[in-house]
């Protein structure tokens, strides 16, 4: 698991878009991969969070669950917590 303990989680709702983001750690860059999830890393090669652009149409079933695990792995995290944040982010 991830040595990571806090999140900052904030949703757009004008925007549509999810942030999920470590405190106190600045980013070194970001990548978008093919979900069209922006992945931010720090300058070790970690990923530090994620901006997650039209956060609604993810709402779906089974687009939520596979949301919910690609940022489970790539932040190391339990997928249901991961699946918590989200369900309090879209709340």
């Amino acid at each position: 698991m991830s040595d990571i303990r806090e999140f900052r989680v904030a949703y757009d709702k004008t925007a549509d878009v999810l942030y999920i983001s470590t405190p106190y750690q600045p980013g070194e860059g970001g990548r978008e991969d093919k979900l069209g999830i922006v992945w931010r890393y720090g300058s070790n090669g970690q990923p530090l969070g994620c901006v997650v652009a039209d956060f609604a149409e993810y709402w779906y079933p089974r687009r939520r669950i596979r949301l919910a695990r690609e940022i489970a792995k790539n932040l190391d995290l339990p997928e249901p917590q991961v699946v918590r944040i989200l369900e309090h982010a879209a709340g």
